[in-house]
């Protein structure tokens, strides 16, 4: 079991402390509930349509300001990061020595933006070679050419960068309202993971995390139709790359049981020790390990089958064998223990890297749900509960997104 502090900051921040005593790297994470998706909002009583691209170009504006801040850290013997997805912006750092000063540096450097007009033109050639990096690339075609089949309207299909024309419309104004609406401290968490004193935590964050109070309102989207069911690009590479996704039919609010039964249904389905995994292996259609992904926010929801092959209709089918041979005779309890324990072994307690903790509380944040409550969920999965989740995996929840010959 893992074990974790959580507390309240006096200003409303969570705060999430998971002592690893006798650790000599000790890791600090600050995340705010706000990704790519959140370009639609409410603030100060206004409807608010910012461009795609925007949090992670906030993301990037953070590290401006009088001093090089990475070299700050440097000096402290820290090696400091972010990232943006859909729907978390996360500043972190870790360090064997000087903790404290590298915390105190971390919290001033979110607690205020400092940036102008030129800086943010001259951001915009920094971030559009990024975005030519990631638009060569075969495995980030593939994942977003699915997402744009599976959704015709929702955030979730764009790449977290935006695009090269979407960048060239941000602002520096866009930027300071779009860091005054979610850089809030009712929208950020503090996660600090490695042999620590917690009271020292606490009182450090008290003292040094400043931030707005209410976050601003989120508009989100729900939608009933796939986009289109199939995107190809062409390319000459000697297996075709690819990913089937299956959109999920979301029936609860309850987004910890969607995780749960989600993951233990692609363990049953396609894991390494599935029969699905094992025929197709053996028939050699597929020439790598075979990818089981589990993506999910309020308002989407999509399983994602991928791999590389030149037999991608086969897989289909087979694919659609193991689904109705599993609708109809269900599964097993020993196979559904079995999994289950697995699942909760590799996805929560597994992994014992600093890194992977603090994601894990990340993700749980940004959704609204503790860790603790994925674990839990986990032991009332049922039989027919997998049963009924499979039968979603139809022709016409399904899209396939494939780059090759």
């Amino acid at each position: 079991m893992l074990n974790y502090i959580t507390k309240k900051l006096e200003n409303g921040v969570k705060c999430y402390i998971v002592p690893k005593k006798g650790y000599a790297e000790k890791k600090a994470m600050i995340a705010f509930n706000y990704g790519s998706c959140n370009t639609e909002f409410i603030y100060n009583g206004k409807t608010i349509k910012q461009t795609k691209g925007i949090a992670h170009f906030l993301e990037h504006k953070m590290f401006d300001g009088s001093a090089d801040i990475f070299s700050e850290f440097e000096k402290l013997g820290a090696s400091a990061n972010a990232f943006t997805n859909f729907t978390t912006t996360a500043y972190h750092f870790n360090c064997t020595e000087n903790f404290e000063k590298a915390f105190e540096l971390l919290m001033k450097m979110v607690s205020s933006l400092d940036t102008t007009e030129e800086s943010v033109e001259r951001e915009k050639k920094i971030i559009g070679q990024e975005i030519k990096m990631y638009n060569d690339d075969i495995g980030w075609q593939v994942y977003f050419n699915g997402l744009k089949c599976a959704y015709s309207d929702n955030n979730v299909r764009y790449s977290v960068a935006g695009t090269l024309e979407s960048i060239e419309d941000i602002s520096c104004e866009d930027l300071y309202t779009a860091y005054k609406a979610f850089y809030t401290a009712d929208n950020c968490c503090i996660i600090v993971v490695g042999d620590i004193d917690a009271n020292s935590v606490l009182k450090l964050a008290n003292e040094n995390l400043h931030l707005g109070e209410k976050c601003a309102e989120k508009i989100t989207k729900q939608e009933d139709e796939i986009n289109n069911d199939v995107e190809k690009i062409e390319k000459n590479i000697p297996k075709n790359v690819f990913n089937i996704d299956f959109r999920e039919d979301i029936k609860t609010d309850d987004i910890a049981y969607r995780i749960a039964i989600n993951e233990v249904m692609l363990e049953i389905l396609c894991g390494k020790s599935s029969h699905l995994y094992n025929k197709l292996n053996h028939k050699g259609l597929i020439s790598s390990e075979l990818t089981a992904d589990y993506l999910c926010g309020n308002d989407y929801g999509l399983r994602i089958i991928g791999g590389e092959s030149n037999n991608i209709e086969e897989i289909l089918s087979e694919i659609s064998q193991e689904v109705e041979r599993y609708v109809t005779f269900g599964v097993s309890d020993k196979n559904l223990k079995r999994v289950v324990k697995a699942v909760k072994n590799k996805n929560l307690f597994g992994n014992e890297s600093l890194e992977n903790i603090c994601s894990v509380f990340a993700d749980c944040f940004t959704k609204g749900i503790e860790v603790l409550d994925i674990y839990a969920k986990y032991d009332i999965i049922k039989n027919n509960d997998i049963r009924e989740e499979l039968k979603t995996f139809s022709r016409n929840n399904r899209v396939l997104s494939v780059v090759g010959g």
